[in-house]
């Protein structure tokens, strides 16, 4: 969504934009493939109060990670803000949009808030794009003073899914004129290999049906499940689960595939364009189990005309409309998943109608041009509200 909005014609006509993000060789490769004018943007080295680190087996080191991260944390923010006030503070901003990953998440956020009120920035959006934590562990409740600074100062949360407002109005404790719902967009990128292209990379016959996934491999992604559930399907030698991704869980579930011999799953690398593989397959499944909001990837597939099975969490609803235009299942059910895998598969027409309706949905409500639209809106809306004030003032 970042990428569509800092791309736009329509938006660098009328605003003159600025990305300011924190620096990492990952997010500057990621960033550089997106954004078309890269000399909008600006990478900022900032601190993180340790522990962001996956857990270690050794009970000892997890307990001094949270030990130093509860000392850390208040020192870092401080650290942080300053850097971001003084990359910020000359630069005379109308309106600064802030991207998060859910609430909370990138500890360099809550910086950014208080650097704009430092900075006498009035005008502050915060887009959450997953399910806010609710206040059930000692490290949220130590958030809390950081929490009700941002809710104070913030002019207005934004989030891709009704699911994920409702949450925020609940944990933040904040009411309905806080927070607005826009559903992302997406800009496509081009395919450019064909279906029979990718299907002979796969070594996959043409007569074969696949499911694809296309996720990064988490515990949260529920993958585990649909390995399991095409153990159920062995016998029904027509069909494959392809796993495009890479992630901490990959070699333990590789281990249970070839443990109980399924032949019928196969993994493969991360690929440069995913575009090619969604439009190579015959059905999307994602089979999350927690922490999602409104996945990117099944707009991406509706865009293709997919049939698409997907679970029954945060936003995922809100996309699709159960047997009109994809499947809803419940999270953590591979008999499910194997049971509506099986009827798509034998059912073409089924198939072809959920992915037909899919993709005009797609059309008519998540694209790069609706969404952009709805921000340009918003920002025209909160810009005229500021000059009001201004002249009251």
């Amino acid at each position: 969504m970042l990428a569509v909005l800092i791309n736009s014609g329509e938006i660098n006509s009328k605003y003159s934009i600025k990305f300011v993000y924190r620096y990492s060789k990952e997010y500057y490769d990621g960033m550089i493939s997106r954004i078309h004018d890269c000399e909008k943007t600006y990478g900022i080295h900032l601190y993180d109060p340790v522990l962001s680190s996956k857990k270690s087996k050794f009970l000892q080191i997890n307990i001094i990670k949270k030990i130093m991260y509860l000392i850390l944390k208040y020192p870092v923010f401080i650290i942080n803000t300053i850097k971001l006030y003084q990359c910020i503070r000359k630069e005379n901003y109308d309106l600064v949009h802030i991207n998060n990953g859910g609430y909370p998440a990138a500890e360099s956020v809550y910086s950014m808030v208080v650097a704009c009120k430092l900075a006498s920035i009035k005008t502050i959006i915060y887009i959450v794009n997953n399910q806010a934590v609710e206040y059930n562990s000692f490290k949220r409740i130590y958030d809390y003073p950081l929490d009700y600074i941002i809710k104070k100062q913030v002019t207005l949360f934004i989030t891709s899914s009704v699911s994920a407002k409702e949450k925020l109005k609940e944990v933040l404790h904040i009411n309905d004129n806080k927070v607005i719902n826009i559903n992302n967009g997406i800009l496509l990128r081009k395919i450019d290999q064909s279906k029979l292209h990718v299907r002979k990379m796969l070594n996959v016959d043409k007569k074969k049906v696949i499911v694809g996934i296309v996720a990064n491999i988490e515990d949260r992604k529920g993958i585990i499940y649909a390995i399991k559930a095409f153990e159920l399907l062995i016998p029904e030698k027509n069909i494959l689960l392809v796993i495009e991704g890479e992630g901490p869980v990959k070699n333990e579930l590789l281990k249970y595939i070839f443990v109980n011999k399924i032949s019928n799953v196969m993994f493969i690398e991360k690929q440069k364009n995913i575009m090619n593989f969604i439009n190579a397959i015959d059905i999307f499944l994602l089979p999350s189990i927690s922490n999602e909001d409104f996945p990117n990837v099944i707009l991406e597939a509706m865009s293709f005309g997919k049939a698409i099975i997907a679970t029954n969490i945060a936003g995922i609803p809100e996309q699709i409309t159960h047997l009109e235009d994809g499947i809803i299942i419940n999270p953590e059910s591979s008999g499910e998943i194997a049971a509506n895998v099986l009827t798509l598969a034998q059912n073409f027409k089924l198939r072809n109608m959920l992915g037909h309706n899919a993709k005009m949905k797609f059309i008519k409500n998540y694209t790069s041009e609706i969404a952009v639209k709805k921000y340009i809106k918003l920002y025209n809306e909160l810009m005229d509200l500021k000059g009001k004030n201004a002249i009251k003032q």
